[in-house]
């Protein structure tokens, strides 16, 4: 104000759709008519034109629909974020000089239609654990992968490659999503993602359609990642309706969504003949299929129809149809307003109209923008430790192991009555197969309502701390650890 305190908050114009700025995205107001102030009519719902696709409000309620590209745009590599240009006319500028010093733009807390995103993975049928979907080498084919603590001699070796267990794409149905938003949520998310259907929909960010899997970085086998992204100019619009989704904690045995189980657990680190079978059963001496360990958390998703990509997960009933109701209710909403530019002041502003460097060609020199981004929406990368073995209860941070070969010798399978061979079993050394370095790892691209760039370690549990002498950490910040320290 002309006294230099705050005024409070006036609303802008909003609208639904908001695609690239042109002339046609508003209705023309002049600001005087027939040499009066021109007042803008709108009905008891805060519209001026609530007609479809439109919804142009006086409450600057706005729905992005951009039609650009936000990911490798125009040739360039990088992420271009989306956010708002405001455009003020000399005309403008000089009407709110009579009331006010300066300006500044300011947001309430977004109110989300999106829950969190997610990137598919397999979930087996047989133990009801995640699976990566990956290409193990440029010539081969996409497959499902996971980790048996035994290579294919059925030894028990560190060699990661030896004990990867491959399943074909047909064997494996895409069950889950990897949703690192969610399991930073858990709490919240836990009292929703129960088996209830949730609408679902492709992501503006997604996998290109000749490359929807992850691939193996070859200077480290264990790490895999996208290598291709497509930046869809729309948002799709068609909604993949009535997923249900479970969420499944890190390291849980069993989760049932009243029609399927997941698990992220094989096995119990006191007994070593607890294991899970990956597929079919294999009850002989001679099973390879077998998998222990602790897995990440993941939501257990059925009806995706083995589409594969990253989805936004949509709140509760949601249906495009319904975006009056939505604009509605978020013109109700008291939540406090918070800044999304800088303070300006108004003559400075009119003084260097014609100086403005970042000035595009084809736009109008008679206005001065200002870019403002909402400041709530993220985009991240994000790497998850997909698999990891146990702590053993009496060598925790054991990674050494004794004798390869005491698995192959010693363990029989199962008796003709069904019941698990024990004779031998006390011979082999439980000691060993928790000293198996299982893990491998995942990285990809989400957008979030929370900034995953901002990361620490957390050394919170003293006991853990105590054991591994490792708090925990993340990647890049620590490498990929794969030994005994780094099963947290």
């Amino acid at each position: 104000m002309k006294n230099d305190t705050l005024s409070p908050v006036f609303d802008i114009r909003g609208r639904d759709n908001l695609m690239s700025f042109n002339s046609s995205m508003y209705t023309d107001f002049p600001i005087y008519k027939n040499g009066k102030r021109n007042l803008i009519s709108y009905n008891d719902d805060y519209f001026i034109n609530d007609s479809k696709d439109i919804l142009e409000n006086v409450k600057g309620v706005v729905r992005i629909t951009h039609n650009e590209k936000i990911l490798n745009k125009d040739g360039k590599q990088g992420i271009f974020p989306l956010g708002l240009m405001f455009h003020l006319s000399k005309e403008l500028l000089a009407e709110l000089e009579k009331h006010v010093k300066g300006i500044c733009f300011v947001r309430q807390k977004r109110i989300p239609t999106i829950l969190s995103q997610g990137i598919t993975i397999g979930v087996d049928e047989g133990s009801s654990l995640p699976m990566l979907y990956t290409k193990l080498n440029s010539s081969a084919t996409p497959s499902y992968i996971t980790e048996s603590f035994l290579n294919k001699e059925r030894e028990i070796v560190h060699d990661f490659d030896s004990r990867i267990i491959e399943r074909k794409t047909n064997d494996v149905q895409v069950g889950g999503l990897l949703s690192p938003e969610a399991m930073f949520k858990f709490n919240e998310f836990s009292t929703l993602f129960t088996g209830n259907n949730f609408n679902l929909s492709k992501s503006k960010i997604n996998l290109l359609n000749n490359s929807n899997y992850f691939t193996r970085n070859q200077a480290n086998p264990r790490s895999f990642y996208i290598e291709n992204y497509d930046s869809l100019p729309f948002a799709p619009t068609n909604t993949i309706n009535n997923v249900k989704l479970t969420i499944v904690d890190d390291g849980k045995p069993t989760r049932y969504s009243g029609t399927k189980y997941f698990s992220s657990r094989a096995g119990i680190p006191e007994e070593l003949y607890r294991f899970s079978f990956v597929g079919n059963e294999d009850k002989t001496a001679n099973a390879r299929n077998l998998v222990r360990g602790l897995f990440t958390g993941y939501v257990g998703a059925e009806n995706l129809k083995n589409m594969h990509g990253i989805y936004d997960i949509h709140t509760p009933g949601y249906n495009i149809e319904n975006m009056k109701d939505y604009f509605q209710i978020r013109f109700n909403s008291v939540n406090p307003y918070y800044s999304i530019s800088d303070r300006f002041d108004i003559e400075l502003m009119k003084s260097s109209l014609n100086e403005y460097d970042n000035m595009e060609e084809s736009l109008d020199k008679t206005k001065y923008m200002i870019a403002c981004y909402r400041g709530d929406c993220y985009i991240s990368n994000i790497t998850m430790r997909i698999q990891r073995n146990f702590q053993d209860p009496e060598t925790p941070i054991n990674d050494e192991i004794l004798s390869t070969k005491s698995w192959k010798t010693n363990y029989k399978g199962y008796l003709p009555n069904g019941a698990l061979d024990t004779e031998n079993l006390a011979k082999i050394n439980r000691s060993d197969i928790n000293a198996v370095r299982m893990g491998h790892w995942a990285t990809f691209m989400l957008m979030s309502n929370i900034n995953f760039c901002y990361r620490t370690i957390d050394d919170s549990n003293s006991n853990e701390y105590a054991l591994t002498g490792t708090p925990k950490s993340f990647y890049p910040l620590s490498t990929l650890n794969i030994r005994g320290s780094g099963k947290i």
